[in-house]
């Protein structure tokens, strides 16, 4: 079962890790890209903070194929309450990899003493070039939460797949990345069986933590299923008037 609380990793136990601690007393402490680098193996403890991630996405693999997934709706609040916002897109790919997002859809810049909001999709498809790495992604959104972004919010949480020529197409990398205001984790590892990795809604995570099986498959069609029936039943556990945090329409997409 993956561990949800990215926080404290164990390389040795969950492969090559990066994490770095918060500054203290809420100033920022900016990390140069110098000590950013795939290969550090220096895992930090960080404080564990409390947030209610919305949606929900997260990545497959099976028979050789990689599926990333995810829901496509957006949360915003207003004086407390929350409201659903259109049809946001979650998954990205080019060449070299392909990543879900979850967390904030939307980054509050100031500019000009206005505050504007940028959404991470449009970011997202005017910085991802074709020969970009994962790893590359989640250094470019970092810097600009720390040069950028106005104000804290939630964080970013990147689930994503690459493959190495070197091995073939049974095996693959999986990465998860938390990026926020001063947060960086970085986390892969090497996958040689069917698996997957999710991240997410409470109401989402308890579900899929005793039924995981039921997110790892070689069908887009069966994963998309399987969302859209799970969000039914997570409606109807929360009643009429509950606020579903994950919605439709559920996007599959495969990388070659």
């Amino acid at each position: 079962m993956y561990e949800r609380d990215m926080r404290n990793l164990d390389p040795t136990i969950s492969g090559t890790s990066i994490c770095l601690e918060p500054a203290i007393s809420g100033s920022i402490r900016h990390i140069p890209f110098s000590c950013l680098t795939e290969e550090k193996n220096e895992p930090t403890v960080m404080e564990k903070q409390e947030v209610n991630f919305m949606s929900f996405s997260g990545v497959c693999f099976a028979e050789g194929k990689i599926l990333a997934f995810s829901d496509s709706k957006s949360t915003q609040y207003v004086n407390g309450f929350p409201y659903y916002i259109g049809n946001v897109k979650k998954i990205f790919k080019n060449q070299q990899f392909i990543v879900s997002c979850t967390g904030s859809n939307n980054l509050p810049l100031l500019k000009n003493s206005h505050m504007e909001l940028q959404r991470l999709e449009d970011w997202m498809n005017e910085n991802i070039s074709e020969d970009m790495t994962m790893f590359s992604l989640c250094q470019h959104l970092y810097e600009y939460f720390n040069t950028d972004v106005a104000t804290d919010l939630n964080n970013v949480v990147l689930t994503g797949a690459y493959r190495k020529k070197e091995l073939g197409k049974n095996q693959c990398i999986f990465v998860r990345s938390e990026i926020g205001c001063d947060m960086f984790c970085y986390k892969k590892q090497l996958i040689t069986k069917a698996e997957t990795w999710y991240y997410g809604a409470d109401e989402y995570m308890d579900y899929f933590d005793h039924h995981r099986w039921e997110l790892i498959s070689s069908s887009k069609e069966y994963l998309q299923n399987v969302l859209e029936l799970t969000i039914k039943k997570i409606q109807h556990k929360l009643g009429p008037g509950g606020y579903n945090p994950v919605g439709v329409p559920v996007c599959v997409e495969e990388f070659i």
